[in-house]
């Protein structure tokens, strides 16, 4: 009896222990799911705005602005999409957090703000003349870059080089979770071109 109690502690004692993953939390729902999907098996993110505000100018309460302060990192996209994160992100409650910027992702194809109808970017004057209405910080390319899949590609890889850095000790699940994702959209879109 005695033999089987040493032989389990030296056992456990030799066991792997469970890393725990950091705390990381991704700005919008589809960021959301990228990271999610690179986490899986090791941690899940937070999600900071629901879609229920926009994330252009979103305001936050105290229980975010805690949750930003409690992440080791935070995915946004940047660009001007989160224009009050942006001016957040250097602010006593999240300083010395990791911020990071996907559309500053490597390899990512970015398209200009569309103009006109529903991408209506100017506003007229009381003359009838157009002003323009960018503003500092705002993007200058549509930061909606997730709805290219090979751009959500590019980001899974940055999510994944980004987390492994945060978290060596799992960085193989997230390499491994991100070339699964990426395979996934992949198909996705090889199928969606074929229907289309």
């Amino acid at each position: 009896m005695r033999l089987a109690l040493v032989t389990a502690a030296l056992l456990l004692a030799s066991a792997p222990l469970a890393l725990a993953a950091p705390k990381v939390t991704a700005s919008i729902l589809p960021l959301h799911s990228l990271v999610a999907s690179v986490m899986d098996g090791v941690g899940t993110p937070e999600l900071l705005l629901s879609g229920l505000n926009s994330e252009h100018q979103a305001s936050f309460s105290p229980e975010q602005i805690k949750l930003l302060g409690d992440s080791d990192v935070v995915f946004i996209i940047g660009e001007g999409l989160e224009l009050k994160l942006d001016e957040m992100s250097g602010s006593e409650a999240v300083k010395g957090k990791k911020f990071v910027e996907l559309a500053e992702t490597k390899g990512l194809t970015k398209l200009a703000i569309r103009e006109g109808g529903a991408w209506e970017a100017h506003h007229h004057d009381i003359d009838g003349e157009q002003e323009d209405e960018h503003e500092p910080g705002v993007a200058e390319h549509d930061p909606h870059i997730w709805l290219d899949p090979a751009n959500a590609r590019a980001m899974l890889a940055e999510i994944a080089t980004t987390l492994a850095k945060a978290d060596p000790g799992n960085a193989k699940a997230y390499e491994a979770n991100a070339a699964k994702a990426s395979a996934d959209l992949e198909e996705l879109e090889l199928k969606l071109a074929g229907e289309l």
